[in-house]
């Protein structure tokens, strides 16, 4: 068990809110970011002692130094862009408390949405290790075949997903 009690939670790309309602429901103080309003809008019915929403992009998110027990990133990453891509997800590991954990995926190669007109980010496995190598990887696992969207189209995912921690002792964030 990573956590033995609820902490504070960044949940990155928070969409319609699910992982955000999970994590207030289960006690977590909850930071939701998304860059839609809509997404926002979402979590007006949440309690707000435990959420603050903040409607910003990844990219200029002003991300606090070891502040986050735990950040969920799930499949937001790929769509910062790729030229503020490192820059941005180095502040998301600084905001990682010592024995924080960081849960998200990183887009391979071989996705559909990997198209030279794309802003989106896209890694190797040798990519994504380089990014995670501060971080002890606790699971990880590889994605490679056709499926559909969440608005049911079909396309083919090419997805690393991760479940890493930060060193306890770290201190340099």
């Amino acid at each position: 068990m990573l956590f033995d009690h609820p902490g504070r939670a960044l949940d990155l790309g928070c969409g319609a809110g699910r992982d955000t309602r999970y994590l207030v429901a289960h006690g977590w103080q909850v930071t939701a970011v998304d860059q839609e309003a809509d997404a926002i809008a979402h979590l007006a019915d949440l309690p707000r002692a435990n959420l603050r929403a903040a409607q910003s992009s990844l990219e200029d998110f002003d991300y606090a130094i070891a502040a986050y027990d735990l950040i969920s990133a799930q499949f937001s990453l790929p769509f910062i862009s790729r030229s503020r891509f490192d820059e941005a997800f180095s502040r998301i590991k600084a905001a990682i408390k010592p024995g924080g954990v960081f849960t998200g995926q990183f887009f391979g190669p071989h996705d559909t949405w990997n198209t030279p007109d794309s802003d989106m980010t896209f890694h190797t496995q040798e990519q994504v290790n380089d990014l995670l190598g501060d971080l002890r990887i606790v699971e990880a696992s590889e994605v490679d075949r056709p499926g559909n969207t969440a608005t049911g189209e079909m396309k083919h995912w090419h997805v690393f997903h991760i479940i890493a921690q930060k060193d306890k002792k770290s201190i340099d964030g």
